[in-house]
């Protein structure tokens, strides 16, 4: 009888070797690295599965955050419109998705911003967010809603996204 341990050897051999040369994959919550850190980068929010979640910023966003900024500390967060017409009744508002472990989105209400003045700047900070995504990259979707009108049947307006921007969560 002959002896087999000596293929099965190189065998397990071969595997583990091309085990250890095969690409690792990305850490589920979208981390860059840097033990564990998130933030600073886009890349946290690349190869989302999710339709609608291509990053982007309106030409007329003069002023907004970095890809990867942080949100849900209280960290204020601020934008610049410089299409700003107070005769259009105009209102920002945000919607908030987390990226899951496989990448894609789930989405998690939002909120609307405040105005800093009138001339198209808008802010806002959430010292008072809580939520299951903590430590994970998402997406801000950044919009405007303008030009109401009223009828019998009620009020009407037009929202566009005017930004689609990497975030970070994180808690206080």
């Amino acid at each position: 009888m002959k002896s087999t341990l000596l293929p099965t050897a190189l065998l397990a051999s071969t595997l583990l070797l091309l085990v250890g040369c095969a690409p690792t994959a990305g850490t589920p919550t979208g981390e860059t690295g840097g033990g564990g850190e998130s933030g600073g980068t886009a890349s946290g929010c690349d190869d989302v599965k999710s339709e609608g979640y291509d990053l982007f910023s309106d030409p007329a966003m003069s002023q907004h955050p970095d890809d990867g900024f942080t949100w849900g500390d209280g960290t204020d967060v601020a934008f610049t419109y410089d299409d700003y017409d107070t005769d259009r009744a105009p209102q920002f508002g945000y919607e908030l998705g987390y990226i899951q472990d496989d990448r894609t989105v789930s989405p998690m209400g939002g909120g609307f911003f405040e105005k800093s003045d009138e001339s198209g700047n808008f802010h806002s900070s959430n010292a008072v967010f809580d939520s299951n995504a903590f430590d994970r990259f998402g997406f801000m979707t950044v919009t405007i809603t303008q030009d109401p009108t009223s009828d019998d049947e009620g009020i009407d307006a037009t929202t566009t996204t005017i930004g689609v921007y990497c975030v970070a969560f994180k808690g206080e």
